[in-house]
C-alpha cells in the first residue's frame, strides 16, 4: 500500500473544469490532499502577435474564460487542428480556486512561481504558475473515499494521517 498517489490532470485542455474538481473531491478519502497547478489567468488575456512582444507591449485582447474554440479566428483554429495541436482553455481564478472550494475542498496553502522560460511578455513581470493546496475535509462523512482507500496527494508529501 502506498502512502500517497499522484494523478496528473491538465485542466489547460478541459473546457469546463468544475466537474474535474468535483470528481477529484469524490475520489479523495477524507483528509486527502489535492495539489493542483495552473496558469495565472492573466496569461490568456494578452494578444500573442509577435510584433507586440518585440515592442514590449502587452495588449489585452481576450476575455476570460479563454477558449481556442471561441477566441481564435477560423483560420487560426483550422491551422491548429490541422497541425494536430490540442485546443487550449484558460480559466478564471473563480473557476480554478472557487471551483475547488465549491467541490468541498478547503484552501490550505498557496504557492506561485515565475515561468523559467518566458513564452509571453507578461511572464517577465509576474508569477504565472499557481499551486493551491486544497485538502478534503476530514469530516466528509464518506464522501471523497476513493476505491483504493489511498489519499491522493502531491508526490513527496506524506498522505494525511501518516
Amino acid at each position: 500500500m502506498f502512502a500517497a498517489a499522484s494523478i496528473p490532470i491538465s485542466n489547460l485542455y478541459v473546457p469546463d473544469i468544475r466537474p474535474v474538481w468535483r470528481e477529484c473531491f469524490r475520489v479523495l478519502r477524507p483528509g486527502g490532499r489535492l495539489l493542483s497547478s495552473f496558469f495565472n489567468p492573466v496569461v490568456f488575456v494578452g494578444d500573442r502577435d509577435p510584433q507586440f512582444m518585440e515592442q514590449g507591449l502587452i495588449r489585452p485582447r481576450f476575455k476570460l474564460p479563454y477558449s481556442d474554440v471561441h477566441d481564435l479566428t477560423p483560420a487560426q483554429l483550422a491551422a491548429k487542428q490541422a497541425g494536430g495541436e490540442a485546443l487550449v482553455f484558460g480559466h478564471s481564478l473563480g473557476e480554478q480556486i472557487g471551483g475547488q472550494l465549491e467541490a468541498g475542498f478547503m484552501l490550505k496553502g498557496f504557492y506561485e512561481d515565475k515561468q523559467p522560460k518566458p513564452r509571453f511578455l507578461i511572464d517577465r513581470f509576474l508569477p504565472t504558475f499557481l499551486w493551491p493546496l486544497t485538502p478534503s475535509s476530514p469530516d466528509t462523512g464518506g464522501r471523497g473515499q476513493g476505491r483504493s482507500g489511498r489519499a491522493l496527494t502531491h508526490p513527496g508529501k506524506p498522505a494525511a494521517g501518516t
